[in-house]
């Protein structure tokens, strides 16, 4: 994880918020899911109203698959636009009803990889 660029997307189908990301200019792109109602109560908050000029930083870390350790750590500044964005889908998404499986059942449509047979059309 360089100090280059890293574009970040965000798709907002309720009851999912999903951010796409992809680190430098040729590195594999990714996307994670968000659930305002999943984060823990004690650091659950909402984001402030967006005002004229505010950036949001979002932390990102690399943690290894094998072994839970953190192996980099980023803050990215995110757009204007994007923050105004994420903030208004994050207090969108929070002043939902949550339903694990309606938001279970969302991750997997996103998520599904759909297998080709010789013959599909």
């Amino acid at each position: 994880m360089s100090a280059g660029p890293g574009p970040v997307s965000l798709a907002f189908e309720p009851p999912l918020l999903v951010l796409g990301y992809r680190f430098g200019r040729s590195g594999p792109s990714g996307s994670a899911p968000f659930a305002w109602h999943l984060q823990p109560p004690a650091v659950r908050r909402l984001p402030p109203r967006s005002r004229p000029g505010s950036r949001a930083t979002l932390w990102v870390r690399l943690v290894g698959s094998d072994d839970g350790f953190i192996h980099a750590q980023r803050g990215m500044t995110l757009s204007q636009r994007v923050t105004r964005a994420l903030h208004g889908a994050i207090r969108r998404q929070a002043a939902m009803p949550f339903d694990a499986l309606a938001y279970l059942h969302a991750i997997a449509e996103v998520y599904s990889v759909r297998t080709c047979h010789p013959g599909d059309r």
